[in-house]
């Protein structure tokens, strides 16, 4: 289990609700001479009159964080109107010069491009402007260039890749063409404001990348100390993990000030290779957590207060789980020079401590460990933001050192792994089956899982199923749709035994199931391609293999009674993907204010605060089994009988797949083959 800075995704959606208006003033348009127009260049200016005011060094943060991979990611969303490559979906015009610009952007946030000023030169046929000479092409050209909008998307769907860029300043576009045959040459130039800070030089055009560049040498490097040690058992890893970071970094003592945790630069200040950065005890302990989370190793990050030895004063250490023990590590004491240099704080359990703090003591937090090392007492306390998250039923899973286990010396019967299935109650994910016989309480076992040593999900039994005369529990972990080639770890405990599981994902039983030819091989076909273009849609690549080509797919079979749909006003609809597709409604106070709760199927749903798009302030979200992704839903007012408003997964896929090869399009499809085939699988329920 991960602690995870949500400061970063709040920016983000802070940065959607600030970004309009936007104000435009461009040339008057003329008449002229065909001649006269080859070297005719039109300029425009944008001055953002609400100006977003995040802090750049925030979106850096955000940014860095993607880098290492530790930000949040609540899911795939699809939203039609809402993001750049939907809303250009079916845009000749536009469409590759958003795509082009958004490259470039990225460019210059990894530090590959260093200009600020970005051309992009496009070639349109006169034929798809639908004209036949040059300056019938130019006109058609200009009226359907929309660039307030380009960059207003380009905001949306970018902002920490624009954490370099100055939206106080003015932004300029220009733009001209030439002729070449029956070709109309556009050449497009956007300039933009680099803030203060990140200026090389002083150039308002020219990014200083020296930060990024330190980021990405320091995950480089971070991944490179993983596969060092990755034969290593885990006890001598995590040694040898505690060892580089010692030698990598040493302690910043001018430091004078208490600042709050959550500085990414720390974790990027102990693996940059820069012996002039130096970290304090955030630095240590988030370092020493994400090379245990690239290892797949349980450990947490947690904070509270330390007293005596060297570090007296707020602290930061961790807890690292390893066969069936709980135990502190504290890398900051454990360096050169500290009070546990001879490895006195370094996997220590409660055999270890000389006393354990139960609440009865007076320390301002109650929960922790005192130890004696080097002729010191050391003194931990958890903080009240640690407590908070695994206090209560949670302190002895997470936080109490020392066994896990029983310890009790008895026998004890422990679950059997029966097998492992495709889950088949409309969601995606893996199913793992256990035989109980002679488990003196099943019901108390219950499954940690992880997606590529993310953070861990608890899974209580889902329930349980007669195979062959046998009752059989079954737990089941759901994953995204684009992580169905991700691996999931897990194992079953009721915290006194632990059954250690193989890792597994839901593609290697999708592959299993296609070349045993499995009664599922078409279901697990279709799931493949659709994890595949999810992955593509949400990453730019993926790892699966076993998918098929939906570039020319046909959908145009889809029986129309099946994607009809109202548009009240207030209403905006989208889909979201996590391990189920669901219906999103964008609601305006307007609706809300005129019904409190929604009723779909007999459910009632009750609107979340959601500013994700600007002019809505709420939604709800309405899953829809991957069997009944062709039904229309309806969705009423409070009192059961009025109708809000009509939509379907199919009225989105025909919205999004006419005439286009995006790769939203083929997602699309991909979706609808997936709908097809679990509508036709006769084992699902």
């Amino acid at each position: 289990m991960k602690l995870k800075k949500l400061t970063s995704v709040l920016l983000a959606l802070a940065m959607l609700t600030q970004l309009l208006p936007l104000s435009v003033f461009a040339g008057d348009s003329e008449e002229v001479l065909e001649e006269e127009l080859l070297g005719y260049t039109i300029t425009e200016e944008y001055t953002y009159t609400s100006a977003d005011t995040t802090d750049n060094d925030a979106l850096l943060e955000g940014y860095v964080e993607q880098l290492f991979g530790i930000s949040d990611n609540d899911g795939i969303m699809l939203t039609a109107t809402y993001t750049g490559e939907d809303a250009f979906a079916n845009d000749a015009v536009n469409l590759p010069i958003y795509t082009a610009l958004e490259t470039a952007v990225e460019k210059i946030a990894s530090g590959e491009e260093s200009s600020s000023v970005v051309t992009i030169t496009v070639s349109y046929a006169y034929s798809d402007l639908g004209t036949s000479s040059f300056s019938d092409a130019w006109d058609a050209f200009c009226a359907a260039l929309d660039s307030q909008t380009i960059i207003s998307y380009l905001l949306y769907d970018h902002p920490y890749e624009l954490y370099w860029f100055d939206k106080t300043k003015s932004t300029s576009i220009s733009y001209g063409a030439s002729s070449s045959g029956t070709n109309l040459i556009v050449t497009v130039a956007f300039t933009f404001t680099v803030a203060t800070g990140y200026q090389l030089d002083g150039s308002t055009t020219t990014v200083d990348s020296s930060k990024v560049t330190a980021a990405q040498a320091a995950v480089k490097n971070a991944q490179t100390i993983v596969s060092t040690y990755a034969n290593y058992s885990n006890w001598d890893k995590l040694t040898a993990y505690k060892d580089e970071i010692c030698s990598l970094t040493s302690y910043d003592g001018t430091t004078t000030e208490e600042t709050p945790y959550g500085d990414i630069w720390q974790l990027v200040y102990v693996f940059d290779g820069d012996e002039e950065t130096k970290v304090v005890c955030e630095g240590y302990s988030k370092a020493f957590q994400y090379l245990c989370d690239l290892s797949g190793l349980y450990c947490l990050t947690v904070s509270g207060y330390m007293a005596g030895g060297t570090g007296s004063g707020s602290h930061m250490w961790n807890v690292v789980y390893l066969d069936g023990v709980n135990y502190l590590v504290d890398v900051t004491n454990s360096d050169a020079g500290s009070v546990g240099q001879d490895g006195g704080l370094f996997m220590v359990d409660d055999e270890d401590a000389v006393q354990i703090l139960d609440g009865t003591e007076t320390y301002s937090y109650c929960y922790g460990y005192v130890f004696y090392v080097n002729n010191q007492t050391i003194t931990y306390t958890y903080g009240s933001t640690t407590l908070a998250l695994y206090g209560g039923d949670l302190y002895d899973e997470y936080l109490a050192l020392g066994e896990v286990s029983s310890g009790s010396g008895t026998t004890t019967v422990v679950p059997v792994l029966y097998g492992k299935a495709l889950t088949l109650d409309g969601k995606i994910g893996v199913s793992y089956y256990f035989s109980m016989e002679g488990v003196e309480n099943p019901k108390d076992y219950y499954l940690m899982a992880s997606v590529d040593g993310g953070t861990e999900t608890k899974c209580e039994l889902n329930d349980t199923e007669e195979i062959n005369g046998v009752t059989y529990y079954y737990y089941t972990m759901y994953v995204g749709v684009a992580d169905i080639d991700s691996t999931i770890t897990a194992y079953l405990t009721d915290e006194t035994s632990t059954v250690n599981l193989s890792d597994y994902s839901v593609a290697e039983y999708c592959n299993l199931a296609i070349n045993e030819a499995w009664e599922e091989k078409a279901l697990c076909e279709a799931l493949l391609t659709y994890g595949y273009y999810a992955e593509i849609y949400k990453d730019g690549s993926s790892s699966i293999s076993d998918y098929d080509d939906m570039t020319s797919y046909d959908v145009s079979d889809i029986d129309s009674t099946k994607y009809e749909s109202s548009s009240p006003t207030g209403v905006a609809k989208a889909l979201t993907l996590y391990d189920e597709i669901c219906i999103k409604l964008y609601l305006t106070d307007a609706v809300v204010s005129d019904s409190a709760t929604f009723v779909v199927n007999g459910v009632t749903y009750t609107p979340v605060a959601d500013t994700t798009v600007s002019g809505y302030t709420y939604s709800i979200e309405i899953p829809v089994p991957a069997k009944n992704m062709d039904l229309i839903y309806t969705i009423y007012k409070s009192d059961g009988t009025t109708v809000l408003t009509t939509y379907s997964v199919y009225t989105y896929i025909m919205n999004n797949t006419s005439g286009s090869t995006t790769n939203l399009a083929n997602l699309c499809r991909a979706i609808y083959n997936y709908s097809v085939a679990a509508e036709n699988y006769t084992g699902w329920h």
